[in-house]
């Protein structure tokens, strides 16, 4: 016994600390990830993914729509690889979106072990969410200088991630957030390290290619890398490193900003600047915390509502910031967490644009802004505000955990941004009304979105655009009466209503929302049924 290392009570503290996180991440990130209403942006990774260009699909769904209609679970089997398909079709595909193909290579390689499938997909979203909780570890310890005891500002970064709604949220999603924070926590890690060496800066160069083919908001980490390398006095190499990384992305970005000349959409959806200020804000405390902010909440004059965890967590995040900032070893940690949201915040208020108020496109704000908060809450100065800091950090990780453990798929801070209450809604009036036929405009991602989450007996018919007037008797007399149009332009009300207005056939019931209208009408109205049209 006496030859026997001495047990480190402190490092298996820490272990004990870290297992408790990933254990609480796990539960986090499983629970409800089989019910949560799938959107549309999923299901378009999810066909890039199997080798799916727009074009293939629409013609595709439509041809064998025209055949017969289908049932929802026969809408499932357009989840399916497309032929011959591979990483080259992938990657082809993806650049019909304003995104990279890394993500979507990779899930392609995920799918072909473990069969395509969205819950598969969600796993694999999974996967990568947890092991940002490890890389957040490594990367606070790095931030840790001297001054700091390095495996307590780890074990805080690890705990902030895996109790964050926001990481909880984005890990149950089939989309490339998860994998861009993962990225930023590595690279900048690499950046922070005590050393430097050329193994250094390949690692640096490697990540920073991964994540510029990820993403093109990775750009803002990569320039707040650099300016934190001119603080830490390793500009030449990290420079060097990101310029290789930017030569080996740029024929990927020339190639995307030759389909998509407008990747970002700054100007599309002008706001009022207070409210795109107001909205900033909480986009940012959705890192932390996710509470039902219409009880929690204060009026605002002029219209709308403030929530008061936005205003606790800001207070935090602004003290951490002002503390961090009269430390200058942190100020490359301050500039990941502040350069990117400001950056994109400055855009929008000369574009007239809100991409800085959609909670992920500050994803890469993420790491910077957690360690800077781990080490806030860590920091042994002042020993007077010690205990108080402490008591706060615990507060803010408690609210963060009692956020991801609620029973919601809709985070409030998510909802104006993916219009998933709108498709809960439109689930529960055809499952609750029990319509025959659904009728989808729009395109071929918006129709399947919709069916795979209908119950096996709903049938669904393809574009009312594509049809005459012979079919809508056929819809609307009979069986088939309840029409369904999802997402439908202004010509295909018209092409709907006009033939009805004029034989005077009007609906008894609409449901009406954001993105779809639905009309029942009585199977006994004679103008339209024997018209013969």
């Amino acid at each position: 016994m006496n030859g026997d290392k001495p047990l480190d009570y402190g490092r298996a503290l820490v272990l004990a600390v870290l297992a408790s996180a990933l254990i609480f991440g796990v539960w986090a990130r499983i629970a409800g990830v089989t019910t949560r209403v799938t959107w549309h942006d999923e299901l378009l990774s999810h066909l890039r993914a199997c080798g799916w260009s727009s074009v293939g699909f629409e013609n595709r769904l439509q041809r064998e729509l025209s055949e017969s209609p289908k049932s929802a679970a026969q809408m499932r089997d357009f989840l399916s690889f497309r032929p011959h398909s591979s990483v080259a079709s992938t990657i082809q595909s993806s650049f019909e979106t304003p995104h990279l193909p890394l993500y979507y290579a990779l899930l392609h390689g995920w799918y072909r072990i473990w069969g395509p499938s969205l819950l598969a997909g969600r796993a694999f979203s999974i996967c990568i969410s947890l092991l940002g909780v490890v890389a957040a570890y490594a990367f606070a310890r790095r931030v840790a200088s001297e001054r700091f005891a390095s495996e307590p500002v780890g074990m805080i970064a690890a705990a902030i991630v895996s109790v964050s709604p926001f990481q909880v949220y984005h890990s149950q999603e089939i989309r490339m957030y998860g994998l861009l924070t993962l990225m930023s926590f590595l690279s900048s890690a690499v950046v922070l390290s005590a050393g430097w060496s050329r193994r250094s800066w390949g690692w640096f160069a490697l990540l920073t290619t991964f994540g510029l083919l990820t993403h093109l908001i990775y750009a803002l980490v990569v320039a707040a890398q650099i300016l934190g390398a001119i603080r830490l006095h390793r500009l030449r190499p990290a420079l060097l490193a990101a310029l290789i990384s930017c030569g080996i992305a740029a024929p990927w970005y020339a190639q995307l900003l030759q389909r998509r000349p407008d990747p970002f959409h700054f100007a599309l959806a002008p706001i009022e600047t207070w409210r795109l200020l107001l909205a900033f804000v909480w986009s940012m405390t959705s890192f932390f915390v996710d509470l039902p902010f219409d009880r929690w909440s204060i009026h605002v004059e002029g219209g709308g509502a403030f929530p008061i965890g936005a205003l606790f967590v800001a207070l935090i995040l602004i003290v951490a910031c002002g503390a961090c900032a009269r430390r200058g070893q942190l100020h490359p940690v301050l500039l990941l967490g502040i350069l990117a949201p400001i950056t994109l915040l400055a855009a929008d208020l000369l574009a007239g644009g809100q991409r800085s108020a959609v909670p992920r496109y500050l994803t890469p704000a993420f790491a910077g802004l957690t360690g800077v908060f781990a080490i806030w809450i860590s920091a042994p100065r002042d020993a007077r505000w010690r205990f108080a800091r402490r008591a706060l950090g615990v507060g803010v990780l408690a609210l963060g955990a009692y956020s991801s453990c609620q029973p919601t798929t809709d985070p409030a801070w998510a909802k104006p941004d993916v219009g998933a209450t709108d498709t809960r809604e439109i689930l529960h009036i055809l499952r609750e009304r029990r319509p025959h036929i659904l009728i989808a405009e729009g395109t071929a991602e918006s129709i399947v979105t919709i069916s795979h989450e209908l119950a096996a007996d709903l049938q669904v018919e393809g574009s009312i655009l594509r049809r005459d007037k012979a079919d809508l008797a056929r819809i609307f007399c009979g069986e088939s009466s309840p029409l369904m149009l999802l997402r439908a332009t202004d010509s295909v009300y018209a092409q709907v209503f006009q033939p009805l207005q004029q034989r005077g056939l009007t609906p008894e019931t609409t449901f009406q929302g954001v993105g779809y209208v639905m009309l029942e009408f009585n199977a006994d109205d004679a103008p339209l049924c024997q018209s013969g049209e």
